[in-house]
C-alpha cells in the first residue's frame, strides 16, 4: 500500500525526488521483507524447546551406553554428515541431515583441541560465546543457528541450509555478477550489517565466502561469526577496538593490518572489498596471487587511494556504478560508522 502510494505521487518529480522516491520504496521492500522471514525448522533433540532467545549445548558421551539419561544427538545415529562445504583454520563445514525429520542444515565442526590447557580453554569460551550470540540473532540477512552440541573435543553447530552456496562459489562458477545482482546483493548485506551493529556486534570477516545464498538466488545472508567481536555500547566510534588481527588480510581495512583502533567502519571497507569481488570475481590487492602473506599486509596497510591502478576500465566503471547506489542508499549508515 505505501508503494502504490509514493508511485502515485511522483508525477513530474526532479531527479531529487526519484532518488528518495527510490530510497522510499526500497527501504518499504526491506520492510516487508523483514516481517515476512520463514520460522527455523525444529529438529528433535537438538533445537531449543522454549521460544527464547537460547541454545543450549548438548554434551554428547563419546560412545552411545544406552542409558538415555541426557539428550542425545549423535552422528550417524540422530544425524548424518554429507558433503564438505568448506574448511578454515581451526573448522570445517558440512552438509548434513537429521535422520528423523530429513531435515538438511549445514554443520560446523570445530576442534578445540589445543597444545595447552589455557589455549584450549580460551577456545572453548570462544565458540560458546559464538553459539550464544548467534541464538540472539534473527532477521532476513543473517545465517540462523538450530543448535550445537559438543562431542569429546569438538564442537558442532548446525545452521540454517543455504542451497545457493556462497557468493565466492558463484563467482567461481559463473563468472562476474550483472550490476543488479551486485546491487541487490550489496543492499542485503548493509541491511545485516546494520542489524549486527547496531546490536554491538562487529563481524570483522566480510567476504563472499561469507555471503550466502538461497535456492532461488535471489536472498542473501552472513554467516560465519567465528572472527566477530561483541562492541561495549551502542555509541559508534573508530577507536572500539585495538590489536586485535582477525579476518581476511585482502578484505581486512589498513587500520585493522596496522594494529591502530578500530570500530564498525573496518565492517564498511570489507563491503566495498566484496562488491570488487563482485565485479571481477577476484579479491582485492590481486591477492590470489601473492603467497607472501606479510607482503599482502604491508600492501594493504600502507595503502592510500591506489587500488584501482589494478583493474581496467569495465571493471572500474560497474565498480563505481554499484559504490554510487549503495553509497545514496546508505550514505546516512555509513557516515555514521566511519564519523
Amino acid at each position: 500500500m505505501v508503494m502504490q502510494t509514493l508511485l502515485v505521487t511522483s508525477g513530474n518529480c526532479h531527479c531529487k525526488d526519484e532518488v528518495e522516491l527510490e530510497e522510499a520504496i526500497a527501504l518499504s521492500k526491506a520492510m516487508e521483507l523483514s516481517t515476512n522471514q520463514a520460522e527455523l525448522p525444529k529438529v528433535p533433540g537438538l533445537s531449543s524447546r522454549r521460544e527464547e532467545e537460547t541454545i543450549t549445548i548438548h554434551v554428547q558421551p563419546d560412545q552411545t551406553d544406552g542409558r538415555g539419561g541426557q539428550v542425545e544427538y549423535l552422528e550417524n545415529v540422530h544425524w548424518k554428515r554429507g558433503m564438505m562445504l568448506g574448511t578454515g583454520a581451526f573448522s570445517t563445514c558440512y552438509q548434513c541431515r537429521d535422520v528423523k525429520t530429513g531435515i538438511i542444515m549445514a554443520v560446523k565442526q570445530i576442534s578445540f583441541c589445543r597444545n595447552s590447557e589455557r589455549e584450549q580453554d580460551s577456545i572453548c569460551k570462544a565458540v560458546i560465546d559464538e553459539i550464544r550470540m548467534m541464538a540472539t540473532l534473527n532477521h532476513p540477512n543473517i545465517v540462523r543457528i538450530l543448535g550445537a552440541t559438543q562431542t569429546g573435543a569438538h564442537f558442532n553447530m548446525f545452521v540454517e541450509w543455504m542451497p545457493g552456496g556462497s557468493v565466492s562459489h558463484l563467482l567461481e562458477k559463473y563468472g562476474a555478477f550483472s550490476e543488479p545482482v551486485i546491487t541487490s546483493y550489496t543492499q542485503q548485506v548493509f541491511m545485516g550489517l546494520a542489524y549486527l551493529h547496531d546490536h554491538h556486534i562487529l563481524h570483522r570477516d566480510m567476504k563472499g565466502a561469507n555471503l550466502l545464498v538461497d535456492s532461488t538466488g535471489k536472498h542473501l545472508r552472513i554467516g560465519d561469526f567465528g572472527a566477530c567481536a561483541q562492541l561495549a555500547s551502542s555509541m559508534t566510534g573508530a577507536g572500539e577496538l585495538k590489536g586485535q588481527l582477525l579476518g581476511t588480510i585482502a578484505f581486512m581495512a589498513p587500520e585493522v593490518l596496522r594494529g591502530e583502533h578500530y570500530g564498525r567502519a573496518c565492517d564498511v571497507w570489507s563491503v566495498g572489498c566484496v562488491i570488487i569481488e563482485m565485479v571481477t570475481t577476484k579479491p582485492p590487492w590481486n591477492a590470489s596471487n601473492v603467497s607472501n602473506h606479510l607482503k599482502l599486509i604491508f600492501t594493504v596497510s600502507t595503502s592510500s587511494n591506489n587500488l584501482q591502478k589494478e583493474y581496467s576500465s569495465e571493471d572500474l566503471r560497474r565498480r563505481q556504478l554499484c559504490t554510487i547506489y549503495f553509497m545514496l542508499y546508505f550514505i546516512d549508515y555509513i557516515l555514521d560508522c566511519f564519523c
